[in-house]
């Protein structure tokens, strides 16, 4: 009812993301690179928990955290969708100009 587009739940999909989701969180200690994790205070989908336990499992020094409170699970084309835009690219502009100065 919610994806008319999509008549049937795809199982298959939803097996390979799972597995997917497995090797990521076995690869996280290898994030090295400036990291900022955004999630939509009411996310329905993933839990906010998820955005401290990516931010304590990954070995980055710089570590900025984003918590868009009128936005659910697709924040791009939420409320916040603008803010986090901006956020990201000040991020961005931040990282590449401490890696110009170094």
């Amino acid at each position: 009812e919610r994806h008319p587009s999509t008549p049937v739940m795809p199982a298959a999909s939803v097996q390979q993301l799972i597995r997917l989701q497995r090797v990521v969180r076995r690869s996280l200690r290898n994030v090295r690179a400036p990291l900022l994790i955004a999630h939509g205070a009411l996310d329905r989908t993933a839990k906010l928990a998820n955005l401290e336990a990516i931010a304590s499992a990954v070995s980055s020094t710089r570590i900025e955290r984003l918590e868009l409170e009128a936005s659910a699970h697709v924040v791009p084309v939420d409320r916040d969708g603008p803010r986090l835009c901006a956020t990201v690219a000040d991020f961005f502009a931040s990282v590449s100009a401490s890696i110009s100065t170094a």
